[in-house]
């Protein structure tokens, strides 16, 4: 059987189809037939591997990855030779909505190692393009793949992000799955647990373009809270313990914080909200509210403790507890 080869990162102009094309052309011989299928929407394997006069026809014929993956023909039917001992499994046009249609389908996170079964054995390696995101397309690719080749720039700051993003996704599936053990639950493995944080982020109304960003790339201090909350959703704790989580935020990025937190709200969970600044209580509104001094609960209250202070700020609740205002 073949071995199948995923050339992945989710970022986008740093090699992949280029070393694509390049590593099968360099992998063939006349014993060694070579498969490369272009998962790719954009289709630039395709182009790459097809004569610009073939381009137009092929992509109309009917006969692409696109119609083999919702069932509308064997992938057999789409592969075609380009090469000497080299054939490839062209990218259409109507692959850019094959995610909407494969989202519907029974196993879809498989569909293509399902299609493959019958035709690896004729090929010594099969390599998948795949485009610039963790969507179902790249994810049909993991699930199929042997191993994953991940092209990136050759400088410090992109094997850093590289690093420090496998690093982050490793700690929280690792607290994720400490504490599904205790609780007496399975185990999430890799695809699992990028199918719960989609999940997650869609109860977030968080965009899914934000896994495709390098950890180094233009996070705002709003973006950092968000990524925090977004951890959280993903443990679902029990009680969870926010400090400062307003500290250095600007308005916007204090409703997107505040509106993450009001999402994740439910008599099953509790939430402690430590702040210094009442603004934040205009977005998340509380069932109690305790005033600290010194260490020590001075006031507590409902929800009307919470606009007083908003309206008189918090030096009346200092002198009531006869406390020295520190400056």
């Amino acid at each position: 059987m073949g071995r199948l080869v995923v050339i992945a990162n989710q970022k986008g102009g740093v090699g992949k189809t280029t070393t694509a094309v390049n590593l099968a052309i360099a992998l063939a011989s006349p014993n060694r037939r070579i498969l490369v299928i272009d998962l790719d929407p954009q289709g630039n394997a395709t182009s790459g591997l097809v004569p610009g006069d073939e381009l137009g026809g092929l992509k109309s014929s009917g006969k692409t990855i696109y119609e083999a993956l919702v069932g509308e023909i064997p992938l057999a039917d789409a592969i075609r030779p380009v090469r000497e001992s080299v054939f490839l499994a062209p990218s259409g046009p109507d692959l850019v909505g094959a995610e909407i249609e494969l989202a519907t389908m029974k196993g879809r996170e498989g569909r293509l190692r399902e299609i493959l079964k019958p035709i690896r054995h004729d090929y010594a390696f099969v390599l998948i393009d795949t485009p610039p995101s963790l969507g179902l397309l790249t994810l049909n690719a993991l699930v199929a793949a042997d191993s994953v080749m991940v092209p990136m720039q050759c400088e410090y700051y992109a094997l850093e992000g590289l690093s420090a993003l496998l690093g982050t996704i490793k700690r929280v599936r690792t607290a994720l799955n400490a504490v599904r053990k205790a609780r007496g639950e399975k185990e999430l493995d890799a695809m699992e647990f990028l199918k719960l944080v989609k999940g997650k982020m869609k109860v977030l109304k968080i965009d899914e373009s934000f896994m495709n960003r390098s950890v180094n790339e233009g996070f705002s201090g709003g973006e950092k809270k968000r990524n925090e909350i977004l951890q959280m959703a993903i443990l679902d704790p029990k009680l969870c313990v926010l400090d400062e989580t307003d500290s250095g935020l600007d308005i916007d990025a204090l409703r997107v914080v505040a509106n993450g937190v009001n999402a994740l709200r439910s008599p099953d969970r509790a939430m402690v909200v430590i702040t210094h600044y009442q603004r934040l209580l205009n977005y998340i509104v509380p069932d109690y509210v305790h005033v600290m001094v010194a260490g020590r609960i001075v006031r507590s209250g409902r929800r009307e403790l919470a606009l007083e202070l908003e309206e008189r700020g918090y030096d009346w609740a200092r002198e009531e507890a006869a406390e020295p205002v520190l400056r």
